[in-house]
């Protein structure tokens, strides 16, 4: 568990290295992000939530960030929240590929739930 969580910590400083992210704010950012990222992993979504809240706080451009809240939005079964998330992880970052493709997966879910409502 512990290597883990280490190895999930550099993957993740490594990406905001190279996504351009620097120290300040977005340091911050980074930060509450990793926690927010460990706290799911526990499946703790309040805590994911609210650590997740403070990275966008600090950085408003997180996409990750942004991509994580819906994460923890579909799983918890919020689609349209989750939908919400992902829009805005694509405004905030047009050429990341995994907000795209969860936006996708998120609509064609909420597209089928009314099918069948």
């Amino acid at each position: 568990m512990l290597r883990s969580q280490l190895i999930l910590t550099f993957v993740l400083a490594t990406g905001a290295a190279l996504a351009g992210c620097e120290t300040g704010s977005a340091g911050a950012g980074i930060e509450h992000y990793v926690a927010g990222r460990l706290a799911m992993e526990k499946e703790n979504y309040e805590a994911a939530l609210a650590e997740l809240e403070k990275a966008i706080r600090a950085d408003p451009k997180l996409s990750i960030a942004h991509t994580a809240i819906g994460d923890v939005y579909r799983k918890q079964g919020h689609n349209q929240l989750a939908g919400s998330a992902y829009t805005r992880a694509c405004r905030a970052n047009p050429y990341a590929f995994l907000p795209h493709y969860n936006l996708g997966v998120t609509l064609q879910l909420l597209a089928e739930a009314a099918e069948t409502a």
